[in-house]
């Protein structure tokens, strides 16, 4: 991996939203591991799956996933807690729910980079389709997350 690898997070691992305390920790690895850039956007759709979101690139259908944009400092350490944090390493059996991918992210000020993302890998026929393609807006108005996740 180069200086030039990027991370967009679309879910469980944005700041200021509701996790349980595995995604804390892999939180606290993005942030020891990367630079935060921004607010970033990808071609696609947004869906619920069971208190966390399921994000699917699709090029040019419309609708944005809207998620924050990290340049990755240390990718071998970082992808290890995050690829094992979604369940699409190699110790997790076929299919995997996630598959980590290099898409096309655009960023506020119009230009583009290909960043790694963790896209859903499973039907999403029944799921519920977020609309907002906002997982943080989403979570704050439907307020369904209970158990052990707190607010960062």
């Amino acid at each position: 991996m180069s200086s030039d690898d990027y991370l967009f997070v679309y879910g469980t691992l944005r700041g200021g939203v509701l996790r349980s305390d595995a995604g804390e920790r892999a939180f606290s690895q993005l942030e020891a591991d990367a630079s935060f850039m921004g607010l970033a956007t990808m071609d696609g759709r947004l869906f619920e799956v069971d208190g966390y979101p399921a994000g699917c690139y699709q090029f040019a259908v419309g609708s944005d996933v809207i998620g924050d944009l990290y340049q990755v400092d240390a990718a071998a350490a970082l992808f290890v807690t995050l690829d094992a944090y979604e369940e699409s390493d190699p110790h997790f059996e076929q299919p995997r729910e996630y598959q980590r991918q290099r898409v096309p992210v655009s960023l506020s000020d119009g230009s583009v980079v290909y960043a790694w993302v963790y896209l859903y890998h499973r039907s999403i026929d029944a799921l519920l389709m977020i609309e907002s393609g906002d997982y943080l807006l989403w979570q704050k108005q439907n307020e369904t997350i209970t158990g052990d996740i707190k607010l960062d």
